[in-house]
């Protein structure tokens, strides 16, 4: 019986655009030995993680402060083995008030609940880290039906 062993990543070996490493990670991806590790965006500013690879091996990375993972950080490249990072696509929830003065609630109810928030134009984007259900429930109890509207986004 084999012992599947914890990779261990202090640092990032390089970026999937260098030249010499997408060389080296194209001909190892013909052999099906190129490894993914997907993060969700909030994730990639982590310095300390576990996670399994898209092949089920456990990978804990511990970076320094100074270094970032990024979509496309190589973390591994061996003759028989690479693993990369790709970021998954940020969810939104986009809402807009029907009135002005519902919009004013929807604002200060946003930051009472800390929610990370953008605006763009009449428009509120919540970050959604959980589901998005776990959003408009929360709205739900705070306003009425067809006081606001709502759509999910990824970006």
């Amino acid at each position: 019986m084999s012992v599947d062993r914890m990779k261990r990543i202090s640092s990032i070996f390089g970026h999937v655009s260098d030249a010499r490493i997408s060389k080296l990670l194209h001909e190892l991806d013909h052999q099906n030995l190129v490894e993914t590790i997907t993060l969700l965006p909030e994730d990639l500013k982590r310095h300390r993680l576990k996670v399994k690879t898209d092949k089920d091996h456990q990978v804990a990375i511990s970076i320094p402060r100074n270094i970032a993972l990024e979509d496309g950080s190589v973390l591994c490249l061996e003759t028989d083995r690479a693993i990369i990072i790709c970021a998954s696509k940020q969810k939104w929830l986009v809402i807009t008030a029907s009135t002005p003065a519902l919009a004013i609630q929807l604002g200060y109810h946003a930051g009472n609940l800390h929610w990370k928030v953008r605006f763009q134009g009449a428009e509120l984007h919540v970050v959604v880290v959980s589901c998005y259900k776990d959003y408009t429930d929360r709205l739900h109890d705070l306003f009425k039906p067809g006081d606001l509207l709502w759509r999910k986004m990824e970006e």
